[in-house]
């Protein structure tokens, strides 16, 4: 009776032991979400816009319109990205700041995917928090994820599907990995590089059911990538350019050309030779830990981590398109991440015997002196890509970071609403991001200027087809009047004088300045 009574004791407590873990796991988790929320939301409503991210959100808004991407506008990336933030913005509002919530949301759920995995793998809650504080205050990560591009979306998807095939009771994590990375394919095409890797890391962990195995995840990868059928049925030619072959005239040296710049980015990043002042203190730190953790292996014969290898992939295949950009890192930073978390837990268990007391008490100072180096920039670019746009991307000088703040552009929106003649009336803009909360809309062909500056690298009939704009017609569209409204402001350059004075010149008159964008109409007389 009494060793009846001891064991339902021993039961309950154990019961109410995993009950309390459980729920402090789920508490830590929730804190963890809100110290997310609070450095991403804050970063996504305030960081200076990128350029780029004026294109893609006015394109999501034309693809909730009703218009198709490669078949109604130039659109040089995979399909998914305008569809989830046309989604999103038909929910909740068309406007900046709702695109750019998204993609913090997408941010946050990718902080708290690292620490849930790099606690998993180590079975370690604070190497899982280390893990996040890594991401959390990763430059790399704060100023590109917390903007409307591709790389919050494809980066979430990325590390879900690596991160998925751990699961020890899900029959179907393959499917779902394969459905992933399908899905993040579908909005970066130079994520293919990862299929082998997954593909042999399942050969090599997966001793049986392999074939089934292979054949879910197979089956979750065309699932996700069969809606490109549409667009590449629709035209192949004008598909296959669009996503592929208009990388190969960015820049008058083809795809993978000007090795010399490839080079430069890279040293650039390490500190080598930082010319554009572009040195990332915490890129540098972890690929030294990672190349630590991979020495340490081939000395162990060990085999390759899956994380290490998709950062390396992912590194490599940043680096093939010309011009490449420091930008396209940050989807590598939660790997390196992980595979730094995993080479500490390493460290903490050959530390871990009562010989390596004053070695570990030394290591733990080191650690700490080198996390406090690490957390270090993170304040400082952060003011730097809200505030000061000193070498900001698209925004360069810190004389021009108030022409790139939401504020001012959607002071130019509603500048462009009360100029234009009807609600419907179309603007003449070099960069599209003034139309996403206007009325109106951007001169067919400009959703995407890029179009027009790849132009003269084309034929007049490779023009036509794909739906581009020669400057020649830009300057006959602007002669006859075509958009009542036209903006000479952001992402001109040096052009300004000339459309300034072509503007004139055909009869438009300067009706509104906000900040240095001026703002055009012409009217019939």
């Amino acid at each position: 009776m009494g060793s009846d009574v001891y064991r339902a004791r021993t039961f309950t407590a154990r019961a109410v032991s995993v009950a309390l873990d459980r729920v402090s796991a789920r508490l830590l988790v929730a804190a963890l979400g809100v110290a997310l929320a609070a450095v991403y939301v804050p970063m996504s409503l305030f960081r200076l816009v990128d350029a780029d991210e004026g294109i893609y959100l006015l394109n999501a808004k034309e693809v909730l319109n009703g218009s198709l991407p490669y078949h109604d506008f130039f659109y040089p990336q995979m399909p998914l990205l305008p569809y989830v933030y046309g989604l999103w913005m038909k929910l909740f509002g068309v406007s900046w700041y709702s695109g750019r919530l998204l993609s913090a949301l997408l941010a946050v759920a990718l902080g708290l995917s690292v620490y849930a995995h790099a606690a998993r793998l180590t079975r370690s809650r604070p190497l899982g928090i280390l893990a996040v504080s890594l991401f959390a205050s990763s430059t790399l990560c704060l100023a590109w994820l917390s903007a409307a591009k591709t790389f919050s979306l494809a980066t979430l998807l990325l590390f879900a599907s690596y991160a998925v095939v751990f699961s020890h009771h899900h029959r179907w994590k393959y499917f779902l990995s394969g459905l992933l990375l399908g899905l993040a394919i579908d909005t970066r095409l130079y994520l293919v590089v990862v299929i082998p890797l997954l593909l042999v890391h399942l050969v090599r962990s997966e001793t049986e059911g392999r074939r089934l195995q292979l054949a879910r995840f197979a089956v979750g990868l065309v699932v996700a990538l069969l809606p490109n059928e549409f667009f590449l049925l629709m035209d192949p030619g004008v598909f296959l350019f669009n996503v592929l072959g208009v990388h190969g005239i960015r820049s008058p040296f083809g795809m993978v050309g000007l090795v010399s710049q490839k080079v430069d980015l890279l040293t650039d990043l390490l500190g080598v030779n930082p010319t554009y002042g572009g040195w990332n203190l915490q890129f540098t730190f972890l690929l030294l830990v990672n190349a630590a953790a991979l020495v340490a292996m081939l000395r162990r014969k060990e085999p390759f981590q899956l994380s290490a290898g998709i950062a390396l992939a992912v590194i490599v295949v940043s680096l093939v398109p010309t011009p490449a950009y420091s930008q396209y890192f940050c989807i590598a930073m939660p790997f390196l991440i992980i595979n730094a978390t995993l080479f500490c837990a390493r460290l903490r268990d050959e530390l871990a015997s009562p010989a390596s007391q004053a070695l570990r008490r030394n290591a733990y100072a080191l650690a700490v002196a080198l996390l406090v180096a690490y957390l270090l920039p993170a304040p400082f670019e952060i003011y730097r890509y809200t505030v000061a746009g000193d070498n900001v991307p698209g925004v360069y000088t810190p004389g021009n970071a108030p022409n790139w703040t939401i504020p001012m552009i959607r002071q130019v929106s509603r500048a462009i609403d009360e100029v234009a003649p009807a609600p419907s009336a179309l603007t003449v803009s070099l960069w599209p991001g003034y139309l996403l909360e206007a009325n109106g809309s951007v001169l067919p062909k400009l959703e995407n200027p890029y179009a027009l500056w790849y132009s003269p690298r084309l034929s007049e009939l490779q023009i036509m087809k794909y739906k581009f704009m020669s400057f020649p017609e830009l300057e006959w569209h602007i002669g006859h009047h075509t958009a009542p409204v036209a903006v000479v402001g952001n992402w001109m350059f040096e052009t300004k004088p000339f459309y300034r004075s072509l503007l004139t010149r055909s009869g438009y008159v300067l009706a509104r300045r906000v900040g240095e964008a001026e703002i055009y109409a012409w009217r019939a007389r």
